[in-house]
């Protein structure tokens, strides 16, 4: 009888201390999940409502639709000296590779969107951040300019802030005239300055940030009168402004800033390419130019050389 009790006594200790082992294994270890560690063998980095910093070494992170890198991006948020984001849910999502969180623009619960973990980190408690000011731009304005060298692409925005909705869209290579009036603000984070672009048949104004901004030449180029005149080549100018036109087959024209050899070159527009026909023409003694649209650059190409046309009307 003894031995039976003791037998049911060993079994009781054993079937308890694996109960106990199990619910042990059940719970998430302590240690906070890294951005590429999957949500249930560790504890969620942040929690709802921490405000985060972008971390240090990242531009800027998007705001996207879904946890995913493939979401559909709602907005861009810049870093700053202090926290720009809360996590309004918790725990994360995680897409296969890496965890997201579901945040939003400290200030501004209009916004959110889904941010990956990697491009965040919690503000260290033993540092108060000192608040910086980037340096406003010494230019003199208005002026002419281009996108800073490596950026694919930058929005035209109606307000200066990062959360306002686009204008338009500025490639490389598009010239476009940092205004003077209204001045240049900052809005906390950095620097945006009032500015315009030409389009075929009109122009844009809005805001762009000043680190997208690099001037196109040291001064702006003297205005060109394009009232249209009788060019004297020998193939005489046959484009008519507001028409479309084609540049002929072979090499391609150059697009210069203002109608001359020595104007900045924004880039070339390739044979067989269609264009838009805006002014012109304008004669420097050899070549006869037009100002023209060319997808969303705008600048002044050469319809002949007094004896070849580049080209052709239609």
């Amino acid at each position: 009888m003894r031995r039976v009790v003791s037998f049911i006594a060993v079994l009781l200790m054993v079937l308890f201390a694996l109960a106990t082992s199990a619910q042990a294994n059940a719970r998430p270890s302590a240690i906070p999940c890294g951005p590429n560690m999957q949500p249930g063998i560790c504890t969620p980095a942040y929690q709802r409502g921490d405000h985060l910093l972008i971390r240090p070494g990242v531009p800027f992170v998007w705001l996207r639709a879904t946890p995913s890198s493939a979401g559909h991006i709602s907005s861009t948020v810049w870093p700053s000296s202090g926290p720009v984001l809360e996590v309004v849910s918790s725990p994360p999502s995680w897409d296969g590779f890496q965890s997201w969180y579901f945040v939003a623009p400290i200030g501004n619960s209009l916004v959110n969107g889904w941010v990956e973990q990697v491009s965040m980190v919690l503000p260290s408690k033993a540092i108060t951040p000192t608040p910086i000011r980037p340096p406003k731009a010494n230019w003199t304005v208005p002026m002419v300019a281009k996108l800073r060298p490596g950026l694919p692409f930058a929005w035209l925005r109606r307000y200066a802030t990062s959360y306002a909705p686009y204008a338009y869209t500025i490639y490389p290579g598009t010239l476009f005239t940092v205004l003077g009036k209204p001045d240049a603000y900052f809005d906390g984070a950095q620097w945006w300055w009032p500015a315009q672009v030409l389009t075929p048949g009109s122009t844009v104004t809005g805001w762009l940030e000043q680190v997208s901004i690099v001037t196109a030449s040291a001064t702006i180029p003297t205005p060109v009168i394009v009232t249209p005149v009788s060019c004297p080549a020998v193939t005489p100018p046959r484009l008519i402004i507001g028409w479309k036109a084609h540049i002929t087959l072979g090499p391609p024209n150059n697009l210069r800033a203002y109608p001359s050899r020595t104007g900045y070159l924004i880039g070339t527009i390739p044979g067989g390419a269609e264009i838009h026909v805006l002014a012109g023409p304008v004669c420097d003694g050899q070549f006869v130019w037009w100002q023209v649209a060319y997808r969303s650059q705008l600048g002044w190409t050469a319809e002949s050389d007094g004896k070849t046309y580049f080209i052709v009307p239609g």
